[in-house]
């Protein structure tokens, strides 16, 4: 892709200052959804569960912009390099969460943290979204919980390089059935489980939710082609998607209001999980559905039209910076804002002020001392995609959220 095909793009390495903008906003979503709520804030809880829905930002800023990144490389050497690939993101990813790992398992043997080693394992490998559904959430596995959403993103980074490389004149009938058959599978799995049979956390599965990360590649795919880009910025404006993203609130709303008149259990609702039926249940059509769909299609949007007052602000030099340490904000945040322990001796650095102070520290260490030197590293071993790309690698942060 070249500059002329997403105006918010700068200089020739292809920076896109705006998904740093989101990756800000997402964070900021992210830090509200865990923040503890008491007195007159705890009002503000039932707009705080809607900070989950940063986990869908995050795979639609992962699906853009590594496939973004892919065709920049073929574009500008003739080829996609997989050693390169891997290379870079195994030096972006690996050393900050496997810091984070070492730290929780030091803690968990001092007995300062609770401590599940089964989950603690599945984290290393990046497969602690299947050990969430097969055993029940516990003090003891918080620790490693969010390493769900980064074990999805670790099998798309797996996937999506083999696809395009594979596939080289196949690839938007392969990205586009992939999609769809994902988006199936997660409604003919919702309607053939019954409910009891579900795990409460059946939601965080690499297979019912890889749509999320492949449609908005299948994007990316076709911004790639002029004719395309040109419907892309006739069609897609950010003005029309707030409107098509807030009717689709509106029906979560409705759909939520439904459920609680037929007895659904609270619960079950507030945590975005599924609207039971007697049939087995159905899939929320906000969450599942609307958002994989909205989100990349509104990030595109802000792409094609960075001139508006929404792509201005979201080029906001400190949102753009609360962005690009966002993989460690991600990391660190679960150990000292998500839940109170209690009884040990982590509950002494989780207060709100103490824990946000940790965050902040943790984060900003683990971005300067950590993941520019070991991204640095890895530029050592690949040959560079576009000039300054260094600059441009901590752009393509992986990172997600709890929910």
């Amino acid at each position: 892709m070249s500059k002329q095909e997403l105006p918010s793009a700068r200089g020739p390495s292809g920076y896109l200052p705006t998904l740093d903008g989101w990756r800000g906003l997402a964070t900021g979503m992210l830090i509200f959804c865990h923040a503890p709520l008491s007195g007159r804030l705890a009002a503000l809880e039932q707009v705080q569960r809607f900070g989950t829905a940063s986990v869908d930002l995050f795979f639609a800023l992962s699906g853009l912009l590594i496939c973004y990144r892919l065709l920049l490389e073929e574009r500008t050497t003739g080829a996609i390099s997989l050693w390169n690939f891997y290379v870079r993101r195994s030096f972006r990813i690996f050393p900050p969460a496997f810091f984070y790992l070492a730290v929780v398992g030091i803690f968990g043997g001092l007995r300062v943290v609770p401590m599940d080693w089964p989950a603690w394992g599945t984290a290393w490998v990046f497969l602690r979204n299947y050990f969430t559904c097969l055993v029940r959430d516990t003090p003891a596995n918080r620790f490693t919980g969010h390493f769900w959403s980064l074990g999805i993103e670790e099998h798309f980074y797996l996937l999506l390089p083999l696809l395009l490389v594979t596939f080289p004149r196949r690839r938007k009938l392969v990205l586009t059935l992939l999609s769809v058959a994902a988006f199936v599978w997660f409604a003919v799995y919702v309607h053939i489980t019954p409910v009891a049979e579900r795990s409460i956390f059946w939601h965080r599965r690499t297979d019912l939710r890889i749509g999320s990360l492949v449609f908005p590649a299948l994007l990316a795919l076709l911004l790639a082609e002029p004719k395309w880009r040109d419907r892309f910025t006739r069609w897609l404006r950010p003005s029309r998607m707030m409107v098509v993203l807030a009717l689709a609130f509106a029906g979560y709303l409705l759909q939520r209001h439904f459920a609680l008149d037929n007895s659904v259990a609270e619960a079950d609702v507030s945590q975005y999980l599924y609207v039971s039926s007697p049939r087995g249940g159905t899939a929320n059509l906000f969450r599942d559905i609307f958002e994989p769909l909205c989100f990349p299609l509104l990030m595109l949007s802000t792409l094609l039209h960075a001139q508006t007052w929404v792509g201005r602000l979201l080029e906001w030099a400190p949102l753009r910076t609360v962005g690009r340490i966002s993989y460690s904000v991600y990391l660190w945040q679960q150990m000292f804002w998500v839940t109170a322990y209690r009884g040990w001796p982590i509950a002494h650095l989780q207060s709100p002020a103490t824990g946000a102070l940790m965050v902040v520290a943790m984060a900003t260490g683990s971005y300067y001392l950590l993941e520019k030197p070991m991204m640095q590293l890895g530029h050592r071993f690949t040959r560079p995609v576009a000039p300054r790309q260094r600059d441009v690698e901590a752009a393509t942060s992986p990172v997600g959220v709890v929910a």
